[in-house]
């Protein structure tokens, strides 16, 4: 049951923009019979360059036991904040 009571979790969603109809109905099924759906176009070119870089940057020394490790992503750059509040990524994220 969606929480209703003021601030709670559906009404920030609501107000992001993130409703059922954010999605089309081919990412809804994807999303139903996948689990995932593909969002071709959700970054222009050269805002993918802005992120690899801001990525590259945060990862640099970041390697433990052969791994690279991004932690904080929220916490050390804004620049993501355009990228998962928008409305159909909220909207596919709810709908799983």
């Amino acid at each position: 049951m969606a929480n209703r009571q003021p601030g709670g979790m559906r009404e920030v969603l609501d107000e992001l923009g993130a409703r059922p109809d954010a999605l089309v109905p081919e990412h809804r099924a994807d999303l139903d019979e996948l689990g995932f759906c593909r969002f071709d176009g959700f970054l222009e070119p050269v805002s993918v360059a802005t992120v690899l870089t801001e990525i590259t940057r945060q990862i640099t020394g970041t390697r433990q036991g052969g791994t690279l490790h991004l932690k904080g992503l929220l916490d050390h750059s804004s620049l993501f904040d355009s990228l998962w509040l928008r409305p159909e990524l909220l909207a596919a994220v709810t709908h799983l």
